[in-house]
């Protein structure tokens, strides 16, 4: 990867941050919300792309 190490880490997404970031919660978002909008894949998507931002 041409990114430090540190940059990506920044990057990542984890469940957490959808109650706590502001982009989410100025929005009324929320796991449960998010999660029932991707038909309950939201975990698996973070995921697939945590895992895309990291290679």
């Amino acid at each position: 990867s041409e990114f430090s190490p540190v940059f990506i880490q920044n990057l990542l997404m984890e469940k957490e941050d959808v109650d706590y970031l502001p982009i989410f919660t100025c929005e009324g978002a929320s796991w449960g919300k998010l999660n029932k909008v991707f038909g309950g894949e939201l975990e698996a998507i973070i995921h697939e792309i945590n895992t895309a931002i990291a290679a």
